[in-house]
């Protein structure tokens, strides 16, 4: 994370190059690590017959992982969006307390990613049943995931392309009355 970060420390000669190469190194790592956790995701959802009484466990904590890639390297996770979003859902046959898992882990994703979204992914975000499913998980996991939940929907309802009248605020106000 410190690479990542501290790569856009202004320097001059051969520490600046060599800081660069480092960042550069350190995002195709990144990258990498991203890719094959998304893999991973998908492997085990195509297992699931074979891992039933993992499969749950199994996701959230590939997901968990995810999320520490979300905040130390978004750029690495965003092109992965629409593959969590389907998550959010909460219909993965799976226990309750490993579907709260998942659905918070997948909210705290979004929370990460929401400041990268650009007008379009926002619009198409903001049609779609994101900020219902966002409202879903607070009603059906209650206090378990009412955090990553609220955080992530106050995160959409703040991006500099909501406006003021925007889908995610609204939804975010009728949660509060």
């Amino acid at each position: 994370a410190k690479l990542l970060r501290g790569a856009s420390e202004t320097g001059t000669g051969r520490k600046e190059i060599e800081r660069k190469k480092r960042k550069e190194c350190s995002q195709k790592q990144c990258d990498q690590l991203t890719s094959s956790l998304f893999e991973l995701l998908v492997s085990v959802e195509e297992q699931r017959s074979h891992r039933a009484f993992r499969v749950g466990k199994d996701i959230a904590a590939t997901l968990r992982t995810i999320v520490v890639f979300a905040e130390v390297s978004p750029s690495s996770v965003f092109r992965h969006l629409d593959t969590v979003l389907p998550y959010l859902k909460a219909d993965n046959g799976v226990s309750t307390d490993d579907e709260a898992s998942i659905v918070g882990a997948t909210c705290d994703i979004i929370y990460r990613l929401t400041p990268f979204l650009d007008r379009s992914d926002f619009e198409r975000l903001a049609a779609g049943p994101l900020g219902g499913d966002l409202v879903q998980i607070t009603y059906k996991f209650g206090s378990t995931t009412l955090a990553s939940s609220i955080r992530a929907l106050s995160t959409l309802a703040h991006h500099f392309d909501a406006g003021d009248d925007g889908l995610f605020g609204k939804k975010l106000l009728g949660l509060a009355l």
